[in-house]
């Protein structure tokens, strides 16, 4: 229900830190689904994992073997190509804060409500599934120096991206800045006398206007097409009568 997909978007399954620490180790469900055939179920080990810990220790007296796992690069790459953006190290920072909490208090990992603001968008998979071992991987997801060159690339299209997030994000703040000290710095007789003008209550020269509100319609050299002007005498006739 709460947490994270630094691996897998577009899996329901999530990291959940808190979980991880009352379940020793069973709380890295996006790892887990992302990779099924690595015996740690995480990516972390000791004391993130005591559940891997202890696999360790069992096959240093042989009765565990054949521990299989996914190479660095493997999971760097999938972080990068479906991941969240909030892994820790391959992650961005934008996708690290896009998170909410409880009462948006404690907010760290390890609080139980920890969760990401995207929903996932399932996909649609092959009939052959996801792969549970290494061995029904493409060819282009295990050899590692294919692997190392797409992850190069991978990094350097985030790096670009962030670039660009950066350089917009700077932009609109220049431009709110901008905006807000030319708004402090009208002063408040001008905004009257802009206010008033827009009534059609002084004339050009800011004086006021004898009687009711004068219509006045002009062309693109300030020249008088129509005006009408409304006296005192006028208004008073008017309203005597």
């Amino acid at each position: 229900m709460f947490g994270t997909r630094p691996y897998d978007k577009t899996m329901w399954p999530v990291e959940n830190m808190f979980v991880s620490f009352v379940a020793v180790g069973e709380g890295w469900h996006n790892y887990h689904h992302a990779f099924p055939w690595d015996y740690r179920a995480s990516e972390y080990g000791t004391p993130l994992n005591l559940t891997g810990t202890l696999i360790d220790l069992l096959a240093k007296f042989g009765a565990v073997y054949d521990r299989k796992t996914a190479t660095p690069n493997m999971v760097k790459n999938r972080v990068m190509r479906t991941g969240d953006k909030s892994h820790h190290t391959y992650g961005t920072d934008e996708g690290r804060s896009a998170f909410t909490t409880l009462w948006n208090i404690w907010k760290h990992p390890s609080n139980p409500t920890y969760n990401s603001i995207y929903t996932p968008k399932p996909k649609i998979l092959q009939s052959d599934g996801y792969a549970l071992i290494p061995d029904e991987l493409k060819q282009s997801e295990r050899d590692e120096d294919i692997l190392s060159k797409e992850n190069e690339e991978l990094m350097r299209r985030q790096k670009e991206e962030e670039n660009r997030t950066t350089e917009a994000n700077q932009i609109y703040n220049k431009l709110s800045k901008y905006i807000k000290e030319q708004q402090q710095s009208v002063p408040e007789s001008v905004d009257e006398l802009l206010l008033q003008q827009s009534n059609n209550n002084v004339d050009k020269t800011g004086h006021p206007m004898q009687g009711k509100a004068a219509l006045n319609v002009v062309d693109c050299n300030d020249n008088a097409l129509v005006k009408r002007k409304v006296t005192v005498d006028a208004a008073s006739s008017t309203t005597s009568h």
